[in-house]
């Protein structure tokens, strides 16, 4: 596997034997950290994780909703 990161100017190639995204998230994390020269940390979301819950305002009282 190849990881290829640029930022202005400087580009960072780094190849490494991992088959895994875990191991590529572990190794971009590493290249963030350095480029940045602050703690980056990625991480897999589970598929279940990626849905936005959003509450909706109350129903007002004298509105009647389908399925209330």
């Amino acid at each position: 596997m190849e990881l290829t990161f640029t930022l202005g100017c400087m580009t960072i190639k780094m190849k490494f034997d991992g088959e895994t995204v875990e191991e590529a998230a572990d190794l971009a994390s590493k290249v963030f950290t350095w480029m940045y020269q602050t703690p980056v940390e990625l991480f897999i979301m589970d598929e279940e994780d990626d849905n936005l819950y959003i509450e909706p305002d109350p129903p007002r009282d004298n509105i009647q909703h389908e399925g209330m």
